[in-house]
């Protein structure tokens, strides 16, 4: 449920460049429960992995569809498939939509007692400005027994104007730079 491939198409095809504006739009599809969403995701993101396999977005799609399905295991096999992907592409927009799986990783692995630690990094050297992953990371490092380290995420994001980020990609919850720091 994107624009984007299709703007990119048609700018390619006629010579144009697209770029940034101030504009944002408040998307309000995600408000309250989406279990029953579920299913018909499922099967409309399996048909279009299947016909645009190297579409990061759509791979992340899958993994968080899977994962609020409770098919974990499904979960994390594409997630990991868009991180592959993402590796090979390099681009800014497949590493944005990588960090969304960075993310979502990452969360599954602290929820299961598993340590994200080289995800996470691996996250934050392709996306520096992903807060989120920073205080994912300030999570882990509570959840490992480093208070220290993770009192030194927490301060850099509590140092930050949540109101000054706008790349135009890259969301946040802006509660990481207040009271969930």
């Amino acid at each position: 449920e994107t624009c984007h491939p299709e703007m990119v198409r048609i700018a390619e095809a006629e010579g144009l460049s697209i770029g940034n504006c101030p504009a944002q739009l408040d998307h309000l599809g995600y408000d309250g429960d989406q279990s029953h969403k579920h299913p018909r995701n499922l099967a409309l993101l399996s048909e279009a992995v299947l016909s645009s396999p190297e579409r990061v977005y759509l791979w992340y799609h899958l993994a968080e569809t899977l994962a609020a399905l409770g098919r974990i295991d499904e979960a994390l096999s594409a997630a990991h498939r868009g991180l592959e992907c993402a590796r090979r592409d390099g681009s800014f927009k497949s590493r944005v939509d990588a960090t969304m799986i960075y993310q979502l990783v990452g969360r599954l692995d602290l929820d299961s007692g598993r340590d994200p630690r080289d995800l996470v990094e691996e996250g934050l050297s392709a996306m520096p400005d992903d807060h989120a992953l920073r205080f994912l990371a300030a999570r882990r490092e509570a959840a490992f027994g480093d208070a220290g380290k993770a009192l030194q995420y927490l301060d850099c994001l509590l140092s930050i104007d949540p109101s000054t980020l706008n790349d135009g990609l890259i969301a946040f919850d802006t509660r990481i730079f207040g009271p969930l720091a």
